[in-house]
């Protein structure tokens, strides 16, 4: 992402496309055209699966469903949401409603502001680009409603209760359960927003490549938006080394999970041999010149590696 600008006549054609009725509803919910704007540029972050895309137009269209007439001239309900709408017109949209999904359901207003606002960051988006607080804050309210029928919570409130009762049943574990605690399911508002860059990188240009998370915290919300919304195949294992196949087993998994682990950290390793990562080219002419070549035998690992006897 080496450049980032705000699609312009797109957003005019939004406007035209929009009509009164639909910038009206726009004005009512206190979001701005250009946050929009913003918001799709972040898409690419979080490719959905064509499952989840296809869950976001269901329950779009139950929602409809689902709307009231107040004699017949009022409607009551979130069914005239024109913000989702629009979204699930594009690819780009829906991409921007399933990253949304993962966050707002799940983190108070504050929480979720200021994590949206560290992905903008650290995806280098400039600042004239990035929404404000309050219009993330606004942004929020005018999509929780929708957000919290994809089923998203549900399944990480699930993978967290799943991975919490195979870390309390092992004796042999490193880490200590006090009590159930569903917050513990969500990583810090710092490490988030890499592991949707990790996980990206993982979902566009990751043959080869095998996401590690390690840690407790976190784990159930890895395992949901990785499996659930990018489609990706997780397994989880534990201290022992016992494979626990969430979505997949270990050898066809595209995301483990370390759930022993102490530090929470997200790494992404490259599936191979050492021999791949050598470089062996060799020298030129005018670089060979001048060396001298001692053809004793050498002990290369005793001389490198301490002795521990």
């Amino acid at each position: 992402m080496a450049s980032w600008q705000v699609d312009i006549p797109g957003l005019s054609q939004l406007i035209i496309g929009a009509g009164a009725h639909g910038l009206k509803q726009l004005a009512l919910s206190g979001v701005d055209i250009h946050t929009i704007g913003c918001m799709l540029m972040v898409s690419e972050l979080t490719p959905a699966s064509q499952n989840f895309r296809n869950t976001l137009n269901i329950q779009r269209e139950k929602q409809r469903n689902e709307r009231q007439w107040l004699y017949s001239l009022v409607e009551i309900g979130a069914a005239s949401s024109f913000l989702v709408d629009h979204l699930l017109k594009t690819r780009a949209g829906e991409n921007v409603l399933a990253l949304l999904a993962s966050i707002i359901p799940l983190m108070s207003p504050d929480a979720s502001s200021a994590t949206l606002s560290i992905l903008f960051e650290t995806a280098h988006v400039p600042y004239d680009h990035t929404p404000g607080v309050n219009q993330f804050q606004k942004l929020r309210a005018a999509l929780v409603t929708f957000a919290r029928r994809t089923g998203f919570q549900e399944r990480v409130l699930q993978y967290h209760s799943l991975i919490e009762r195979i870390v309390s049943s092992n004796p042999a574990q490193a880490i200590e359960l006090q009590q159930f605690c569903p917050f513990e399911a969500i990583p810090s508002k710092q490490s988030l927003p890499r592991i949707v860059q990790l996980c990206h990188k993982l979902a566009t240009h990751g043959n080869g490549a095998v996401l590690v998370y390690k840690g407790f915290q976190g784990a159930g919300w890895v395992a949901a938006y990785a499996g659930f919304i990018l489609g990706l195949s997780v397994c989880a294992v534990d201290q022992s080394g016992a494979q626990i196949p969430i979505s997949d087993c270990y050898s066809e998994a595209k995301v483990i999970l370390e759930i022993a682990a102490i530090e929470n950290r997200c790494e992404l390793h490259v599936e191979g041999t050492l021999s791949d990562f050598i470089l062996t080219d060799s020298l030129d002419n005018a670089s060979r010149r001048s060396w001298n070549i001692n053809c004793a035998e050498l002990n290369f690992l005793g001389h490198n590696l301490p002795r521990t006897d």
